[in-house]
């Protein structure tokens, strides 16, 4: 029933762009690490951060920060539940 309401209301839904950015945001952050470790020595902070584990996190928590603004943060709360529950 949410869902449906989400979906007839556009104006919560993030621009293309915007919801892109949860999805590009760990595969940049894991090649810079790759490409850097190709050429030069990888700082540890550059290691941590192009993890898959740590990129996916910040992910994750980019998704999050896109939703704030047009959900609620119950809203927000109860769709990272639902998405947890079908792992």
């Amino acid at each position: 029933k949410q869902r449906a309401e989400l979906m007839k209301d556009e104006s919560k839904l993030p621009s293309f762009g915007a919801s892109m950015v949860p999805i590009f945001l760990p595969i940049v952050l894991i090649l810079i690490g790759t490409v850097w470790a190709m050429f030069a020595e990888v700082p540890d902070i550059v290691n941590a951060i192009a993890s898959k584990e740590l990129a996916m996190i910040i992910g994750v928590f980019a998704a999050m920060l896109l939703c704030r603004g047009r959900l609620t943060q119950k809203e927000v709360e109860h769709s990272f539940n639902v998405a947890m529950e079908a792992t």
